[in-house]
């Protein structure tokens, strides 16, 4: 993904409050997310993300949003840490994972949302 594709992906929950057509697959396939470049993107997330952490709050928003089950979840525990995990209605809270990074969780949390996405909704059925 080019450096011009990562404020794009960064702003999906913003677009998604301020155009009430979008999807989160549109979006996510109007940014050109290809989970084969996840790893590399991580640190660009989580290097842009750092540059501007207005957008992490953004994303604990868009968590909090969620309406489906299972999914992954990102919010901020009280003592400052991030909290990402799996979420399912039968089960709760599992896949636990600690962070004291906010940047560093939310880009986690970011390209585990566009990898679900891709694999569920954006990649063609094999016949």
């Amino acid at each position: 993904m080019n450096q011009y594709q990562i404020p794009k992906l960064i702003q999906i929950p913003k677009a998604l409050k301020t155009n009430e057509n979008s999807t989160v697959v549109s979006l996510v396939k109007e940014s050109g997310f290809k989970s084969i470049h996840s790893e590399s993107l991580r640190d660009e997330l989580r290097e842009y993300l750092e540059c501007h952490p207005e957008f992490i709050e953004d994303w604990i928003g868009f968590s909090e949003d969620q309406r489906s089950s299972p999914s992954w979840f990102l919010m901020r525990e009280p003592n400052g840490q991030y909290e990402l995990g799996w979420f399912a209605t039968d089960c709760g809270k599992t896949r636990q994972e600690w962070f004291d990074s906010g940047a560093q969780a939310c880009a986690e949390f970011i390209i585990r949302v566009m990898e679900r996405v891709e694999s569920h909704f954006l990649t063609d059925p094999q016949c």
